[in-house]
This record gives structure tokens, C-alpha cells and sequence, in this order.
């Protein structure tokens, strides 16, 4: 609830900031906050605290609790992150657009984690290239 708070508070600065400054350094600090929006317990960024070690008993719960957070994060990346983004990528000001681009990747990483998953890693990878004559 204090991240919501905290983004919406930024969103709602971003449209009353004057100055391509105080713009660009929102740009800046834009890995930063999907940085931290990743690092939610949940999101798999970091280890659980107890390191699961409690067996079967309870993991159902913690296995909800992680999604319901992944979620969360998610959510609050594509409703407030990825709006403040793009309005910053379009800016009048160059410094801002390049500083807004230099975090596409970590946006890009906490609106859709899906697309950086290593596809060697499922079953069945018809990665090699060997054997592909």
C-alpha cells in the first residue's frame, strides 16, 4: 500500500514538474524504482526469509502469498511505472527522453519478467545448433 501511495504521489509530481531537471532525474531514477519494485518478497529477487525450510506444511499459503505480490508489483509497474515512462520517453526535452531510455530494459524487466526468461531452460530446447543439418 506505501509503494501505491509513493508512485502515485511521484505520477501526480510528474504532472506539475516544470523544470526538464527535476524531469530527468525522475528518468533517472527510473531502474532504481523497478529495481525496487523487483525486490518485493515474492517476486523471487530475493529469498523468502526462513529460507522455506518449513516443509510441506504452509507452502500452499506461501506459494499464494508470492503470487499475490508478483501481482502487486505488476500491477503497479503497467498502472503507474510504465505511464511515467512513456510520458518521459516523449518529452520536449532530448536529456529527458535519453535518460528515460537508458532504464527501458529494467522497465521493460518489471512489466513483462515473462519476456526475459532463457527459453534453453524449458523442456524439449531445440536450442543447439548442432544436429540442425
Amino acid at each position: 500500500a506505501a509503494q501505491r501511495r509513493v508512485l502515485k504521489l511521484l505520477q501526480g509530481a510528474m504532472g506539475k514538474a516544470e523544470t526538464w531537471r527535476l524531469r530527468q532525474l525522475v528518468a533517472s531514477q527510473l531502474g532504481a524504482v523497478c529495481d525496487a519494485l523487483g525486490s518485493v518478497p515474492g517476486l523471487g529477487a530475493e529469498p523468502e526469509p526462513g529460507g522455506g525450510a518449513d516443509g510441506a506444511r504452509g507452502s500452499p499459503i506461501a506459494a499464494e502469498v508470492k503470487v499475490d505480490m508478483s501481482t502487486q508489483a505488476k500491477d503497479l509497474t503497467w498502472s503507474v511505472v510504465v505511464p511515467l515512462f512513456l510520458q518521459l520517453c516523449g518529452d520536449g526535452v532530448a536529456e529527458v527522453r535519453d535518460e528515460a531510455a537508458r532504464s527501458t530494459a529494467k522497465v521493460l524487466r518489471a512489466a513483462a519478467p515473462e519476456l526475459f526468461i532463457d527459453p534453453g531452460l524449458g523442456e524439449g530446447s531445440s536450442g543447439s545448433l548442432a544436429g540442425s543439418k
